[in-house]
């Protein structure tokens, strides 16, 4: 009985490490575009970004938010294809890395993961003005290119 009490009182000390006051973003606060809810850590309703450090990509000011991903690779991809009307789509030669961009390439969005596999993060970025498409290309690349 004293285990079963102690496993409860665990148990509950371990939820309340949770923050469960914490609204799920639904959306990324630095473009605006909509977030899957496998962006949400499981047994949790966060889903907070973290701030990438700001810079210059090819003279583009850049800024950019990253969440972790949960699920798999192609099921994440499906979900951003069927979200993001008028984006194009660019994919790496091994499958891991899948660039989502707006036609003036101001608005990026890097999803990557194990092909056939897992996802394991995703990347909403911003770039003032827009990049080349030789640049974005060079991405799933693993070259930069300006």
């Amino acid at each position: 009985m004293k285990a079963a009490v102690m496993a409860i009182v665990v148990f509950t000390l371990g939820l309340s490490a949770f923050d469960t006051h914490a609204a799920r973003l639904t959306q990324d606060p630095l473009t605006r575009l909509p977030l899957p809810e496998s962006t949400t850590i499981p047994l949790s309703p966060n889903n907070e970004p973290t701030a990438m450090p700001t810079g210059t990509v090819c003279k583009s000011s850049f800024q950019g938010n990253h969440y972790m991903l949960f699920g798999k690779l192609d099921a994440a991809v499906a979900w951003y294809r069927g979200r993001l009307d008028g984006f194009s789509h660019l994919q790496s030669a091994d499958g891991r890395m899948h660039v989502f961009s707006d036609p003036a390439r101001s608005v990026v969005i890097i999803v990557m993961g194990s092909p056939g596999g897992d996802a394991s993060s995703v990347a909403y970025e911003v770039y003032r003005p827009g990049l080349a498409q030789g640049t974005l290309a060079g991405f799933t690349q693993n070259k930069m290119s300006c």
